[in-house]
């Protein structure tokens, strides 16, 4: 009777270290698929400026052309008013 009580905490203590083991290789496939999307994002974090312009930027920009296209208006305007008046 005792070595049937000996048997079965023999088999209990191996499948928790089975458990146990496959949970652990489970856990280090995981952080390791986590530190790829990581690193993946980084990157694509790094090249944003290199593919997209920043909101501000593109405000700033716009601003510009608004004033460059309304300096050019007021010109043709101006233009226009002296060859009607003459």
């Amino acid at each position: 009777m005792v070595a049937s009580v000996i048997d079965f905490e023999a088999l209990f203590r191996w499948a928790m270290s089975g458990l146990i083991a496959v949970g652990a290789w489970i856990f280090v496939k995981h952080s390791q698929g986590m530190v790829d999307l990581e690193s993946r994002m980084n990157s694509k974090f790094d090249s944003l400026p290199d593919t997209y312009a920043r909101r501000d930027d593109m405000i700033r920009m716009f601003d510009q052309i608004i004033i460059r296209l309304d300096h050019l208006q007021s010109s043709i305007d101006k233009k226009a008013d002296k060859s009607h008046g003459s």
